[in-house]
């Protein structure tokens, strides 16, 4: 597979940041995720095609003509693809596949395959449009490569991939279809289309783990005309729509729907100011920047903040072949097409608009601020995080602060506000503080959106932050063994061996002889510099959660730990009564019964403490049982057999309600001190025991043949 560039440059699609041009062919190849077509489907002659995720990443389709640029449109090259005979229409691109429509059909491109394939299921000979997104479904790493093809039409015909193109599922649907896209913040499609009648619409959503449609959104009016829609940039989940005449918004990803303004010169336009002009295309920015070209290449620019847009000088030609596109950093450029030459240039939106608003509006807040820096926070289970903003308003103007949360019955939310007196009399500080805990879980996410509520455009940049909040294992999160020493050359490939007598080489646990001793390699690149443990003191390890290599606190929850190499030569100090269990506590022997691997017998997902009654009630159960379920805090410790050697010792958190996470440590355990052979032992103690009699019985004779010689008198005396 090659992309032909000036005849002999070829290029390959790369992850994570950037095309990668060579002078060879390329048979593999990696693409960007997320890309979303800019377009207006009854206009359509002049397409930007951009990655979201890295806005640098654009390609541009005009009739036979097609161009991509890796770096923002700093350069644009020609691209084609030599073995496709059609004319591109239209591109999508998921994490391991490129989709092209052209002609009606759609043709799929695999990363690490050569060659054009056909999809299978496709019933449609037609297509008219198709969109595509690498989503994350119940975890934030766990995704999938999503395609929609889709025909207008009066049935309306929904073709739904879930493999990066390679095959498709028709969705039933009857109604007349105008737009679809791809929620960045749920697990669904949205789907515009007619409500029963020319004038009326309504956002549709196709949730694709339950394959159900949710049609609990509200019904808005339109001029008739057809509707295509756009998200924001970003993980709230805003959504912009526009037909010939009228631009709308959704600040709920579609559940409802209200108009945009639009001004030119300071009159409202409504549907009979466009005379035969209309909207050909819309594009959106980050922080609620839009902007709205006009089939005679007027432009307007505005907020979803301030709910409305003002025309502000473009320059060009009604004529000139243009479309604009918002950058990484939210500058707005326009790209010019004349002939094969691509140029791109700024626009000075905040300039044009004081002109255009001229005399222009005062922003009514001074400063703004938040603590939103990162696209994703974590939350794990028993966690929180705490979220802020300030605003100080301009004199005598309001101070409020929005908060929204995109799923609010996911988490539990404490909100306040604090307001602070300034130096300037009638301007009061506003500071909102948000702390988020997760309500259910794991695998819930909610985006979450900060925003002041007295906006214009006058304020040179809107007021607003989005944020992911994934209720979920952190990606970094993990424990450790607490040690003293992090350095022991000496036990690099340290060799030694487990004696058959405490081995069981199937890793039950069983107190069995095995056939034979078994050698074990020791790395301390592995499981660190080995524990020192006299082998008369009991044992419990302190383990400590980090992440990454931040250290968070040391772990008081349960855990369970088992021998890596199948050594079998320790127990534990306390029964099930010395505990306080009132049902019976589980043991490895009752968890391995099945024949598991110790690795999955124990874990969290199966784990049941055994301080409350069974569902059966109180019933008799072996109060004299071992309990190997270890706590920081708890009764029961490990306890050595008098022997010395080394253990690789695994740990588990297993309680439940402590993380998210599958917390597993390795590491490994020295016991020292013991008798190095039991039989010398013995035979000292034997051999004492004998000295000592021999002793014992000599002195007795040597007593008695005193008193029978009489010397013992002379002695005395």
């Amino acid at each position: 597979m090659m992309f032909i560039l000036h005849e002999t440059v070829y290029v390959s699609l790369s992850r994570p940041s950037q095309y990668v041009i060579t002078r060879r062919s390329i048979s593999t190849m990696e693409i960007t995720t997320d890309v979303q077509a800019v377009y207006n489907p009854a206009h359509a002659q002049f397409n930007i095609y951009k990655d979201q995720q890295v806005p640098g990443v654009a390609v541009i389709l005009h009739g036979g003509n097609s161009f991509i640029t890796q770096d923002d449109f700093t350069t644009v090259q020609p691209f084609q693809l030599t073995s496709l005979l059609h004319t591109i229409d239209e591109v999508a691109f998921t994490a391991s596949t490129l989709c092209i429509l052209a002609a009606g059909e759609v043709f799929v491109i695999r990363r690490e395959e050569e060659g054009i394939i056909q999809p299978s299921g496709l019933l449609a000979s037609d297509v008219h449009h198709i969109t595509a997104k690498t989503i994350s479904t119940t975890t934030i790493e766990e995704t999938v490569d999503l395609v929609v093809a889709w025909v207008h039409n009066a049935g309306g015909s929904i073709f739904v991939s879930r493999d990066g193109g390679s095959s498709f599922d028709e969705v039933s649907w009857q109604e007349y279809i105008h737009s679809v896209a791809i929620s960045p913040s749920k697990e669904h499609i949205a789907i515009t289309v007619s409500a029963g009648h020319s004038s009326k619409a309504q956002v549709l959503f196709w949730d694709l783990d339950s394959q159900v449609w949710d049609t609990g959104s509200f019904v808005f009016n339109t001029n008739g005309g057809n509707l295509t829609m756009e998200y924001f940039p970003g993980v709230f989940g805003d959504l912009i729509l526009w037909e010939e005449t009228a631009l709308y918004y959704s600040p709920n990803g579609g559940l409802t729907v209200e108009p945009l303004v639009m001004y030119s010169d300071g009159t409202r336009l409504v549907t009979a100011s466009w005379d035969g002009e209309y909207i050909k295309h819309a594009v959106t920015g980050i922080g609620g920047q839009f902007a709205v070209l006009s089939s005679e290449n007027r432009l307007f620019y505005g907020t979803i903040q301030t709910g409305y847009a003002v025309e502000i000088a473009f320059g060009e030609l009604p004529d000139s072949q243009v479309l604009l596109h918002f950058d990484i950093i939210g500058q707005l450029k326009a790209i010019n097409l004349n002939g094969v030459v691509v140029s791109v240039r700024k626009i000075p939106t905040y300039s044009l608009l004081l002109a255009a608003l001229y005399p222009p509006s005062a922003c009514p807040y001074v400063q703004w601020s938040h603590n939103l820096h990162q696209k994703v926070y974590y939350v794990d289970s028993g966690d929180n995080v705490t979220f802020w903003t300030s605003v100080t308003p301009r004199q005598w103007r309001t101070n409020q602060l929005s908060f929204v949360a995109s799923q609010p019955s996911s988490v539990d939310t404490i909100i306040e506000n604090h307001y602070q007196q300034t130096a300037v009399e009638g301007s009061i500080e506003n500071n909102m503080t948000v702390l988020i805990r997760p309500k259910a879980g794991p695998n819930v996410r909610t985006a979450v959106k900060f925003s002041v509520l007295s906006q214009n455009l006058g304020c040179q940049k809107p007021a607003e932050s989005v944020a992911l909040v994934a209720v979920q294992c952190p990606p970094e999160r993990h424990v450790r063994v607490k040690r003293t020493n992090d350095a022991c050359p000496s036990y690099e490939d340290l060799k030694y061996t487990i004696p058959k007598e405490y081995y069981d080489p199937e890793l039950q646990g069983r107190k069995v002889q095995g056939n034979a001793d078994k050698e074990v390699h020791y790395y301390s690149t592995d499981y660190g510099c080995p524990l020192q443990v006299p082998y008369s003191s009991t044992f419990i390890p302190i383990l400590e959660l980090y992440d990454d290599n931040q250290f968070l606190s040391e772990v008081d929850a349960d855990f369970v730990i088992w021998e890596l190499h199948g050594r079998t030569d320790f127990g534990y100090t306390a029964t099930a009564k010395e505990a306080g269990c009132v049902s019976s506590p589980q043991t490895w022997q009752a968890m391995l019964q099945e024949g598991a691997h110790p690795s999955q017998a124990w874990t969290s997902e199966n784990y049941r403490h055994c301080f409350q009654e069974s569902e059966s009630g109180r019933g008799a159960f072996d109060k004299a049982a071992v309990y190997p379920v270890l706590n920081r805090t708890g009764i029961s410790a490990i306890s050595w057999q008098g022997h010395n050697g080394i253990y690789v010792m695994v740990a588990t958190v297993v309680d439940k309600t402590y993380s998210y996470c599958n917390l597993t440590a390795v590491f490994g355990v020295e016991v020292y001190g013991a008798s190095s052979t039991p039989l010398i032992g013995y035979l000292m103690l034997l051999m004492t025991c004998l000295i000592s009699l021999a002793v014992l019985v000599a002195t007795f004779f040597m007593y008695r043949h005193l008193v029978k010689t009489g010397k013992i008198e002379e002695k005395i005396q």
